[in-house]
């Protein structure tokens, strides 16, 4: 008899499909090296905000808590890593500027 759990065994094959793709997923939706990403907000659930890199056009997700401030769903955001630190900001398209320091 196994120790091991079946995983999530109320997933359909679609869900299951959607979450190996999305493990498979570059950081940030683009290459590993990148050190910024233009991003748009597509979604934003209880825990994740779903973003598409607008290069690559890859959809990818970031957690809610590292956010200080939640952009709104059609934002256009400049993610920069930096040193242990991810921010992200308002588009400079925008005519307001909006800094979001994400703490990761």
């Amino acid at each position: 008899m196994s120790n091991l759990n079946p995983i999530e065994p109320t997933l359909t094959h679609q869900e299951l499909h959607v979450r190996f793709i999305r493990a498979f997923t570059p950081p940030l939706g683009g290459e590993v090296h990148d050190r910024s990403v233009v991003a748009e907000v597509k979604g934003i659930g209880e825990e994740l905000m779903t973003l598409s890199n607008i290069v690559t056009g890859v959809e990818f997700t970031l957690p809610l808590n590292v956010f200080r401030f939640i952009p709104r769903v059609n934002e256009t955001l400049l993610i920069d890593r930096v040193h242990h630190r991810i921010m992200a900001q308002v588009h400079p398209s925008r005519k307001e500027y909006v800094r979001l320091e994400m703490m990761v």
